[in-house]
């Protein structure tokens, strides 16, 4: 069977709605191919660029061939693929992929790094929001601009992949039609410079002087980038420390598309480790080489809001999170039933799943929509208390106080869980001289950190928070926490920030 070559019509349903289905983070040319095809519809590359799908509308593998006319020398293709059987099926097509010339794979391999800059919250919501980072601090003798046509020769002398009349005649059409960034001395010249290529990366970095200046317009084109919707990413080479060590202090690691992947590794260990009662239950679609995980708490677990089932689903592809939506044994369609840590990407699975089953469809007003932040770094300012402070923890006494504050809390089931969590899992809390608890955190059986309270303004919620971030890190986890999306009552300096 051969692959479906796609319209002009079908491309542009493509990448209107590409990012709605899928997270552009996963992998080293989900971004790429994204970006590629949506400058390739908006006439800013020049040439023929052919996309093809292993199947449509529900493609799982998309390919990208830029032959002549456009900005390569030989073809060259781009794959983003869901599963090896779509990729297959695209590579295997002599109608899409010519095996009898030389071509280049773009993006393929792992020997590069694709950093993705993102806010530090994953959200289960429509909205996306992102966290720009720090670009102030250029000195006064110091402009910040764009780079003009007329840089080319500049940027073909530094660019590694530059040199040759072909680089330069790219190059030129680069810096007409894309944004750039550089920093110009008091004379005009350039000083670094940075600057976005077709396929939606920032490239052809360079320092052309010792310093930061070369970080700060990296900074300055993500921050563009961010305020445009997009979002930045570039490819670093695996041996270059200086370059990842520079961009990884600014970005978030990022790990599951779904939003719910730390919630299940969590969630097993723990229970693995005997620290959550009663029954779980996980399942897979297909064991070993899963796509989709289930993990199934019931009576008798720490369901401290209402004593019904409850699920989690971490999924790779919709077949498979389908298939475990499906499964009777799995999912007990005859009871109600709560699903956590569900990203929105799933709901049209989901909806359908409940049609097949006979049931209603979730509505907004019976979801509730978190924010998911990831720290993964340590974080500053954990070891300044006033002296007639103490950092500790709390112990099973306290759960009539935390009862009490927690959004959650105040019936006798919400109690138990909590005198559960402070005897089973870590917490933090600022005490004043009295012994008198002013602010603390409690680690969760899933692995984030909540039931926060800060008793008094000052920035006690925040250190304690820290601490906790700070010790979740040295245990060789990732600290996170989910909230509502909506407005803090605290102080700006009592949120958490990274």
């Amino acid at each position: 069977m051969s692959g479906h070559r796609l319209s002009s019509r079908s491309l542009r349903e493509f990448v209107n709605t590409f990012r709605t289905k899928k997270d552009l983070t996963v992998g080293p040319s989900t971004a790429k191919i994204f970006y590629t095809a949506r400058n390739y519809l908006a006439g800013k590359i020049p040439g023929e660029l052919v996309f093809s799908v292993d199947r449509w509308p529900d493609y799982s593998a998309v390919m990208c061939a830029a032959g002549e006319g456009t900005y390569q020398d030989i073809e060259s293709y781009t794959f983003y693929w869901e599963n090896e059987d779509g990729l297959l099926k695209l590579l295997r097509d002599v109608e899409m992929v010519d095996w009898g010339k030389n071509f280049t794979i773009a993006d393929y391999f792992r020997q590069l790094l694709c950093i993705f800059f993102r806010s530090m919250f994953f959200k289960h919501s429509a909205r996306r929001e992102n966290t720009e980072v720090d670009d102030k601090g250029l000195p006064d003798d110091m402009t910040l601009g764009r780079l003009e046509r007329g840089h080319a020769d500049l940027v073909n002398s530094t660019w590694v992949w530059g040199g040759s009349p072909k680089a330069l005649e790219f190059i030129q059409y680069v810096l007409s039609t894309f944004p750039s960034k550089c920093v110009y001395n008091k004379q005009g010249e350039p000083l670094a410079f940075t600057i976005v290529q077709p396929w939606g990366e920032y490239g052809m970095t360079r320092a052309l002087v010792p310093g930061k200046i070369g970080v700060f317009v990296v900074k300055s084109l993500i921050n563009e980038l961010l305020k445009a919707g997009d979002l930045p990413y570039c490819y670093v080479e695996q041996s270059n420390e200086k370059a990842k060590k520079n961009l990884t202090a600014e970005s978030t690691t990022k790990w599951d598309p779904s939003g719910s992947c730390f919630y299940i590794f969590y969630t097993a260990r723990n229970y693995l480790a005997g620290k959550i009662p009663g029954e779980l239950v996980f399942a897979v679609d297909r064991w070993p080489d899963y796509s989709a995980v289930m993990c199934a708490a019931g009576e008798g677990t720490y369901q401290f809001m209402q004593d019904r089932e409850s699920y989690t689903f971490y999924w790779e592809s919709e077949d498979g999170l389908l298939k475990l939506l499906r499964d009777v044994e799995m999912v007990d369609w005859g009871k109600n039933f709560t699903i956590t840590a569900f990203s929105e990407k799933g709901l049209p699975i989901l909806r359908q799943a409940c049609l097949e089953m006979g049931k209603p469809v979730p509505q907004q007003e019976n979801m509730v929509q978190l924010l998911t932040a990831f720290n993964p770094k340590p974080l500053p300012a954990t070891d300044r208390l006033p002296a007639d402070m103490t950092l500790g923890q709390l112990d099973r006494g306290h759960a009539d106080l935390v009862n009490s504050t927690w959004a959650y809390g105040g019936s006798p089931k919400a109690l138990e869980f909590i005198q559960y969590v402070l005897s089973t899992f870590p917490s933090k809390c600022v005490y004043s001289k009295q012994g008198e608890p002013l602010a603390f955190t409690i680690l969760q059986p899933w692995g984030e950190r909540g039931m926060t309270r800060a008793r008094l303004p000052g920035g006690y919620g925040t250190f304690v928070v820290r601490s906790m971030i700070n010790e979740t890190l040295k245990a060789g986890d990732l600290p996170n926490e989910e909230s509502e999306e909506e407005e803090s009552d605290e102080e700006p300096t009592e949120l958490p920030v990274n």
